[in-house]
């Protein structure tokens, strides 16, 4: 299809994104579309992959959704193209006499104020941040309690070490069990997961850069979709170490791991605006930055047109 090779060095933040990376890599999806990819690893490090992206160490990042907004605000032209995901799903567990969330005010709660360890938010606990907010209880209002290395935040409830804490849907059962009060809620928008992320400048001078990648996880989200047994597969021999817990949800409950998918690409608005209020809770000063400023989705509509005329 692709003549000449571009050549890709990427880093991913994520181990879920092992599940596309793996696909890209054993199906030959990279060949289909003319990549050649030259480096290809994980890193946890928001900011430090960043600078490797500016030192041209990089051609662009699957991931990283708070920071950039704060890199442009410092004159670093950084553009996200297309999102895997587009919700956050979680529940809140409590001791019996909290009736709702917002009697949460004034208690105690299993989790962390905003900053992770490397003084970075986490996403995952920015995402609890946020859906606190949201159910009408600031992160100023409630005693934030360790639940320690390891520690099980169910049994942290259960024992009165806590008042609430977070737990999957899958662990409702178990909190529901322990005696604790389990209030369901709906998925929150929020990007999140394997996010094309790169240099507006780099896809302003070589269009079809974006264009390959955008293709290959196309395909790659589709078949991630339609293919649960190829997949599960394909992911014992993955390119990097997959995590076990990953694989287990996969084995048992493909069928939810896929739901999550938009194999369209397209980011939902919410979820833009609610990412950019992650941004803005961990750089206050970011907040005059509009949410949309990081996002050219232009690529991503030339080549669903591209694909929807090789149909006809």
């Amino acid at each position: 299809m692709a003549t000449k090779n571009i050549p890709l060095r990427f880093i991913f933040r994520s181990p879920p994104m092992i599940e596309m990376l793996t696909i890209m890599e054993r199906k030959g999806l990279w060949e289909r579309y003319g990549i050649d990819v030259r480096r290809c690893e994980f890193l946890n490090d928001a900011r430090g992959s960043e600078e490797m992206l500016f030192a041209d160490e990089l051609d662009m990042i699957f991931g990283n959704h708070l920071t950039p907004y704060w890199r442009i605000l410092n004159g670093y032209p950084m553009v996200c193209l297309a999102q895997t995901i587009n919700d956050w799903h979680a529940w809140i567990a409590t001791s019996p006499e909290i009736e709702t969330v917002a009697d949460l005010r004034g208690k105690r709660f299993i989790g962390r104020a905003l900053f992770a360890d490397d003084g970075h938010i986490g996403h995952e606990n920015g995402n609890r941040l946020l859906q606190l907010e949201k159910l009408g209880v600031d992160r100023d209002q409630v005693d934030w309690v360790s639940q320690g290395k390891g520690g099980d935040p169910i049994e942290g409830v259960r024992d009165g070490l806590a008042d609430g804490c977070f737990v999957s849907p899958r662990h409702g059962d178990v909190a529901r069990a322990a005696g604790l009060r389990v209030h369901e809620l709906p998925p929150m928008p929020m990007i999140h997961n394997m996010t094309f992320t790169t240099m507006l400048p780099r896809i302003q001078k070589q269009p079809e850069f974006a264009h390959r990648i955008i293709n290959a996880m196309l395909d790659a989200a589709e078949f991630f979709v339609n293919n649960p047994g190829e997949t599960i597969e394909l992911l014992h021999n993955p390119i990097s170490p997959f995590p076990e817990r990953d694989m287990e949800r996969l084995e048992n409950r493909y069928d939810e791991r896929a739901a999550e998918y938009d194999i369209s690409l397209y980011p939902h608005a919410e979820s833009i605006v609610n990412v950019h209020r992650l941004a803005t809770m961990a750089y206050p000063e970011v907040e005059g930055v509009s949410p949309l400023e990081l996002w050219d989705l232009r690529p991503l509509r030339e080549v669903h047109l591209e694909r929807a005329k090789r149909k006809t």
